[in-house]
Parts: structure tokens; C-alpha cells; sequence
């Protein structure tokens, strides 16, 4: 894509976006239009740019943006209403955009007062967390549809609603981006079970520097294997702990454990990150060691099926619509961009630099971070 003409320099401006409402059919029924727009850097500001392309492209919550089905008062969360009001101006038309606005309120927000740069997937989850706090609604509940015919199955599924129902409140950022974990957690004294649900926006595949693995299938594999729990990370079992049955010890007694962890409910989108970075203490501060290891995944057809633990027989499949990627040897150094499916394009987007992916293989490097998924129907 050529620069001239195409991009227009344009500021985030409140009365641009109130005043040209963008026109459903443009953004979502006619492919070869959809529109390209890019972020001038404002210093170390691209693993915020990476970070908002890919959640443009996350075409669900670009089409609730535009439905407006959400508080915008003003008793309305500032970032929320930037994050508004720029992701209607992308809908518009292609702009090089300059956010002084939406940074200034994530800054705010995050309390971050200088321009180093930053982890994008750190970043990535405080703004969802945090939309996820303005769009709740208290007093809704999760509700599942499915019925189960083993009656240990519908066991399984009330534990984990009602887990699910205790540890969060609902909101659309949940409904589409999160992830019930199943953990089952076998002591091995006693061989007692326990089933755990905890939820994240975005499963993390640890990576380790001396392994073997060639793709992400060998990742998930590995991340949904069984481990075993003793020594700092030993397990409290409750039937076998002396304090827990009142015999008068003061300290809980810890057990070995065996521990296998599946995905219980997968997202309609789904965040997948490469856990490139490891961190040790070296007495000054943290250290970084990255791998940059090239992970073979999919574009198309990434199917879940086998590492989820729901009691439902269906496929499981995912296609790829972003990657942020990162060069460099730390989270906090080094540069972000992301590619990313536009309507029927791919495209690399590198703060205000845009262009087209002529190989979709290429798509796949060792510099991809953090993926997003669409689940289909």
C-alpha cells in the first residue's frame, strides 16, 4: 500500500468522531474495504500500538463499539471512552493516527510516568482487565447450556459455574476473551482429587530454552501434561493436613501431588502467548533471557479439541487474525508490531508504516509473541 493519499494525518479528535459515524456495511459486510489505519510512535510507544491493532481486528468488539450498548457518560471511565472513541475513528476511513489522548488516559490509569518501553502482553492484560471492570454486570450470571448425560459430567459442569459465578462478575470482555482452566490436582498420599477452574484472558505456553519443540501443538502438549508437585511447590490437601483436621499443629503439612491441567471452556476469541521470556534475580534487578526459538502454528484449522477437558464431543477449531510480534532479546526492549488479517489481507502494521503480506507463510516466525484466534461456529 502506498503512503500518499492513502493515509491521512489526522489527531484523535472528539467532534471527528461524534459528528462522521462510520457505516456498519463498511467495516463488516464488504471485505476489500476494511479499513487500514496506523499509530505514529510517541516514543517507545509500539508495544501500545501492537496492542491496540490487534484488538481492532477482533472484530467482535469492534462491532459492540459500534453498537453502543455500553454507559458513555460523564461518570463513564476515561480510558474506556478514548479506547471508544478511537476505535471509531479506525472505522472511518484509512488515518495515521496520533492517540495523545487514549495514551494519556492508559498512562493515568497504569501509573506509568516515563517512556521506556514495555511489555505488550503485561499491557495486553491490564486493558482488558480493566475493560472487563467497566463493562461488568453484577448480578448476571454465566449460565451453560449444555446437557450432559453422565451424571459425574454434570458434576463437573456445576463445579465449575459456580467457581466460575464466585470468582468474577460478568461482562462482554469475559464472554469473549476468556478461558476456564481445568485443574485436577491428585494427592498422592491419599489419592484424593480436587477439581479447580480458574479463568485467564490469555493462555500462556511456557517455553523452555532446552527443549525440543518445533510447534505450538508440542506447547500445548507439554502445558496440558502432567506434572508433579512436591518440595516449594507442594500440595495442601485438606484431608491429609494435620492443622486442617484440628490435631493442634501450627503449620500446614504439605503433601506430594500429582497435577494435570486441560482447557475447560475456550473462548470465542482466543489469546495465545508465547512465553519467550524468562526472569531470574541477579541481585540488582530482574534479568531476561529470551528464546527465539521459531513455534510452527497453523493460519488456519488450529484445532483444541484434544487439549480440552468439556463434556462435549464437538470440534474444536480456530483460525488465526493477529500476531504481535517482538524483536529483540527483552519484554521492555526491543520493537512490536503486529500483522494482522484485514478484511481478506493480511497486513504488516508497524506503527505508521503499512503494508501487505505477499507470502501468508511468512505470517509464521520466530518473532511472533502473542496470537489471536477466532473460534468458529
Amino acid at each position: 500500500m502506498s503512503e500518499n493519499n492513502t493515509l491521512e494525518a489526522l489527531d484523535l479528535n472528539k467532534s471527528i468522531v461524534n459528528y462522521r459515524r462510520p457505516d456498519m456495511s463498511f467495516c463488516f459486510i464488504d471485505k476489500n474495504r476494511m479499513p487500514i489505519s496506523t499509530f505514529r510512535n510517541l516514543g517507545n510507544t509500539c508495544f501500545l500500538n501492537s496492542i491496540l491493532q490487534a484488538l481492532f481486528y477482533t472484530s467482535p468488539l469492534r462491532k459492540f463499539i459500534l453498537e453502543g450498548n455500553y454507559p458513555m457518560n460523564e461518570e463513564t471511565d476515561r480510558l474506556w471512552v478514548e479506547y471508544v472513541q478511537l476505535t471509531k475513528l479506525m472505522c472511518q476511513s484509512n488515518y495515521r493516527i496520533t492517540p495523545n489522548g487514549f495514551f494519556t488516559q492508559i498512562y493515568f490509569a497504569k501509573q506509568k510516568h516515563d517512556h521506556r518501553q514495555e511489555d505488550a502482553h503485561e499491557w495486553l492484560h491490564f486493558l482488558l482487565d480493566h475493560f472487563h471492570e467497566v463493562l461488568r454486570e453484577k448480578g448476571r450470571k454465566f449460565r451453560d447450556l449444555t446437557s450432559a448425560m453422565v451424571d459425574d459430567k454434570k458434576l463437573l459442569i456445576k463445579q465449575s459455574m459456580d467457581e466460575l459465578n464466585r470468582t468474577t462478575d460478568y461482562s462482554i470482555i469475559q464472554k469473549m476473551f476468556m478461558t476456564q482452566f481445568h485443574q485436577r490436582t491428585q494427592c498422592t498420599k491419599c489419592s484424593t482429587t480436587s477439581h479447580r477452574y480458574p479463568i485467564e484472558h490469555e493462555i500462556v505456553l511456557s517455553m523452555d530454552n532446552n527443549t525440543s519443540y518445533s510447534n505450538i501443538f508440542h506447547l500445548l502438549s507439554d502445558n496440558c501434561g502432567r506434572k508433579t508437585l512436591k518440595d516449594d511447590d507442594a500440595y495442601h490437601c485438606e484431608k491429609c493436613c494435620e492443622k486442617c483436621n484440628g490435631s493442634g499443629a501450627e503449620k500446614c503439612t504439605k503433601t506430594e501431588a500429582l497435577q494435570k491441567t486441560t482447557y475447560f471452556r475456550l473462548p470465542k476469541q482466543m489469546i495465545i502467548v508465547f512465553g519467550r521470556f524468562k526472569s531470574t534475580w541477579n541481585g540488582n534487578g530482574m534479568q531476561y533471557t529470551k528464546n527465539s526459538k521459531l513455534i510452527d502454528f497453523p493460519i488456519n484449522d488450529l484445532d483444541m479439541t484434544k487439549f480440552c477437558s468439556y463434556p462435549d464431543s464437538s470440534k474444536i477449531m480456530y483460525d488465526l487474525y493477529a500476531v504481535c510480534n517482538h524483536q529483540g532479546s527483552t519484554p521492555d526492549s526491543g520493537h512490536y508490531y503486529t500483522t494482522a488479517k484485514a478484511g481478506n489481507k493480511w497486513v504488516v502494521l508497524n506503527d505508521e508504516k503499512v503494508s501487505y503480506v505477499n507470502n501468508i507463510e511468512n505470517i509464521v516466525g520466530a518473532e511472533a509473541y502473542i496470537t489471536f484466534w477466532r473460534r468458529r461456529s
